[in-house]
């Protein structure tokens, strides 16, 4: 009997032992912050765009998105200066930390859709 459980011991036991590894820790979380501002004009109006909710086509180090982007809206009204809300739609290319856009915003006042044109910088913590 005593045999029986010493071979059944050594045989088994070895499945835990490994000569010189390292055994890393499960990773439980990871977090991290992505997003993206930039600065957009039409020639009239000035927006100051934040990165929203998206669909991405990345690339290695390029991200091609579509997608809504929140902005605060300014334009000078008959001389007064105005800073409204406004939510575009539209394309968005990141490389590295430079971001290129082409968002379009409906201005009510107007009842049109402008198209705009911006450039910008990727805010990102590192995971």
């Amino acid at each position: 009997m005593k045999k029986s459980l010493f071979l059944f011991l050594c045989l088994f036991s070895t499945h835990f032992l490994f000569a010189q590894t390292e055994s890393k820790p499960a990773v439980q979380s990871e977090w991290g912050f992505d997003g993206q501002c930039m600065l957009s004009t039409d020639g009239k109006y000035g927006f100051v765009n934040f990165g929203g909710p998206n669909i991405q086509l990345t690339i290695k180090k390029v991200k091609i998105s579509v997608g809504m982007y929140p902005s605060l809206r300014y334009f000078d009204a008959n001389g007064k200066p105005d800073l409204t809300p406004s939510l575009g739609f539209g394309l968005m290319l990141n490389y590295k930390k430079l971001v290129i856009g082409l968002p379009c915003y409906y201005v009510g006042e107007e009842n049109r859709t402008v198209a705009t044109f911006g450039i910008g910088i990727r805010l990102a913590s590192k995971k």
